[in-house]
C-alpha cells in the first residue's frame, strides 16, 4: 500500500507544480462580433466551417494559417424575435406554458333532495355473556369500564329499551328515534 501512496502523492506533486508554472495563456483571442451588415442565423442552415482540412502529402509546418476570423452574429432583441407581442401577450401565448392532461369535468348539478331521516347509532354495548335462571334469560353487556345485566322490559341510560331476548338475538329499541336495532349474543347451548 506503500507505493500506492507514493504514486498518489507523485501526481498530486505533478498536478501542482503545473497549476503553478504551467503555460496560462489563452489558446486565442476572443473575437468581436460583425460590424455593420446585421446578419441573421436560422437554425435549419447549415453552418460551414472557414477551416480546411490539410490535403494529404502536405506538410503542416509549411502550409499557411488561415487568417479569417470567424463570424459572430450580433446580439438580436427579444421583441424582434418573438414578434410584436406585450408582455401581457407573451406570459399567455408562452411556449412553456403549464399544461394539463385532465379532462375537464362538465359542471355538477346539486339536486336538492328530501331531508334523510336519522338513523340510530350503532349499539355501543358488547356481549359479556348471557345466563339462563328461573326461565328467564339475562345477558351482560359492557361499554368501556362499565357492565350492564339485562333482561327484557328494561331501559339503559334513557337510551335503549331492552324488547326481546331469545338467543342467538337480543332485541332492543333506541327511544330517541324509536328505531329497532338487534345485538348478536350467541346460542343458547
Amino acid at each position: 500500500m506503500k507505493s500506492k501512496h507514493l504514486l498518489l502523492g507523485g501526481a498530486f506533486l505533478l498536478a501542482a507544480w503545473l497549476a503553478l508554472f504551467g503555460d496560462k495563456t489563452p489558446a486565442s483571442d476572443i473575437a468581436s462580433p460583425i460590424a455593420g451588415k446585421e446578419r441573421k442565423i436560422t437554425p435549419n442552415k447549415d453552418v460551414k466551417s472557414t477551416h480546411k482540412a490539410p490535403e494529404s502529402g502536405t506538410n503542416p509546418s509549411t502550409m499557411q494559417k488561415n487568417t479569417t476570423e470567424p463570424l459572430i452574429a450580433q446580439l438580436i432583441n427579444r421583441e424582434a424575435l418573438l414578434g410584436e407581442q406585450s408582455n401581457q401577450d407573451l406570459k399567455t401565448s408562452s411556449l412553456f406554458h403549464s399544461q394539463t392532461w385532465t379532462p375537464t369535468l362538465a359542471p355538477v348539478k346539486i339536486i336538492p333532495q328530501a331531508a334523510q331521516l336519522p338513523v340510530a347509532p350503532p349499539i355501543p354495548f358488547s356481549v359479556l355473556g348471557k345466563k339462563w335462571e328461573d326461565g328467564i334469560w339475562e345477558v351482560f353487556l359492557g361499554r368501556n369500564e362499565q357492565t350492564f345485566i339485562v333482561r327484557e322490559k328494561m331501559i339503559l341510560d334513557d337510551l335503549y329499551r331492552i324488547e326481546s331476548i331469545q338467543p342467538p338475538t337480543l332485541t332492543l329499541t333506541y327511544l330517541p328515534l324509536n328505531q329497532v336495532q338487534v345485538l348478536t349474543i350467541g346460542s343458547s347451548d
